[in-house]
């Protein structure tokens, strides 16, 4: 047997996993509202979940909280911020709602 002690292993970090239950959150919300208020009210609150998830990964460091983070940074801004946008214009100008 050897007398050296066992070197130390070094383990990074565990992924941050707030902002994927954080996402999660904000979509049981949106379909709460959405049966209990009305689709608009949902449409719009979602689209306002998608650009405060995507302030918040243009804010944070890579590589990125888990459940927000796919691509590059830009790629996820523009993705989270388009996707906002594109459901709020639906949300506020479609009929019948």
């Amino acid at each position: 047997m050897s007398r050296n002690p066992a070197p130390e292993i070094h383990r990074p970090p565990p992924p941050r996993t707030w902002a994927l239950w954080w996402a999660l959150g904000g979509v049981v919300v949106a379909v709460l509202l959405a049966l209990m208020v009305g689709a608009r009210v949902a449409g719009v609150a979602f689209a306002v979940h998608l650009g405060v998830l995507g302030a918040i990964r243009l804010a944070l460091p890579a590589p990125g909280p888990l459940g927000i983070s796919a691509r590059s940074r830009l790629f996820d801004v523009a993705f989270l911020w388009l996707g906002a946008a594109g459901i709020a214009l639906m949300a506020l100008t479609a009929d019948n709602l």
